[in-house]
């Protein structure tokens, strides 16, 4: 069979499977198993495939047959222009997640230098936003917690893979349990999904590890929890930046109001409009 002949085949099954971007994901599958970028594949389309790349490529069929992310089945998912390696029962960092980093950055960049800051990364997961912060901020001390420990054995990886050994530290506890000094920023994508939707999710984010996407009967238990931690372990002043969905806008922005005040709130919106972070300035 020659390679256009498997990727031809290949779109046929996706579409079977009701996978929407079929050529472009055939294609990935494809170019994984052979080792190939998309414009080697291309000079190669007429190539015969030999019976290994054959068994890996329908092994990665069955597996996006089954609704398995793409980014486990490959090993990594790019996120702010860094290449973060994947596992399965790892949370995936999301595109809209961005923003976060975007924000920290601009408040970073604000803050008088007579210290050095101290920011922490909650929720961590992968290490996505720990790693995308401390490759551009080298005079911060940034800790990355979670309550996973293969969630954290993943980031460890991935923390050692970019060199940044000594600018990130690997914290094992519930929020902000495990930090014994005071926080300077506090940035976090939590768990936000209200328990009764998560069985409506999308079939790929179903394999994705539960604990990193349940908040609780509306979404915000975890937030709640977080922001009243918060209120004894940032300096002030101190900024708390925090992902939320579109829909719990009010509320999470009274929540602030009501457990950290003196502080300023406001949202900011992701690039489709949609309020995604709380940006909460302590006073």
């Amino acid at each position: 069979m020659k390679i256009s002949d498997l990727i031809k085949e290949a779109v046929t099954l996706l579409n079977s499977y009701g996978i929407a971007e079929s050529l472009i994901e055939a294609e990935l599958i494809v170019m994984k198993s052979l080792g190939m970028t998309r414009s080697e594949l291309y000079v190669n389309f007429k190539n015969e495939i030999d019976t290994q790349t054959l068994d890996s490529v329908y092994s990665d069929l069955n597996r996006r047959y089954d609704r398995e992310p793409w980014p486990y089945i490959c090993g990594f998912k790019e996120f702010y222009g860094i290449d973060i390696l994947m596992s399965p029962g790892v949370f995936i960092p999301r595109p809209e997640t961005e923003l976060l980093i975007d924000l920290t950055l601009d408040i970073f960049n604000s803050i008088d230098d007579n210290h050095r800051v101290n920011i922490a990364d909650v929720c961590t997961g992968s290490g996505a936003i720990a790693i995308a912060l401390a490759s551009h901020l080298s005079n911060a001390d940034i800790y990355a917690v979670d309550s996973s420990k293969l969630a954290l054995q993943l980031a460890q990886r991935n923390i050692e893979t970019h060199g940044l050994e000594n600018h990130i530290s690997i914290l094992e506890g519930n929020l902000l349990d495990p930090l014994d000094m005071s926080i300077d920023i506090l940035v976090s994508n939590p768990p936000y999904i209200p328990s009764k939707d998560i069985p409506g999710l999308e079939p790929e984010v179903l394999h994705e590890p539960i604990e990193a996407l349940d908040g609780g009967a509306d979404g915000l238990e975890i937030i709640r929890n977080l922001m009243l931690q918060a209120s004894h372990k940032i300096r002030r002043p101190g900024n708390i930046l925090i992902e939320f969905s579109p829909q719990q806008n009010e509320d999470i922005c009274q929540i602030a109001k009501d457990i950290l005040s003196p502080c300023i709130v406001k949202v900011e919106n992701d690039l489709s409009g949609k309020n995604r972070v709380l940006v909460i300035g302590l006073t």
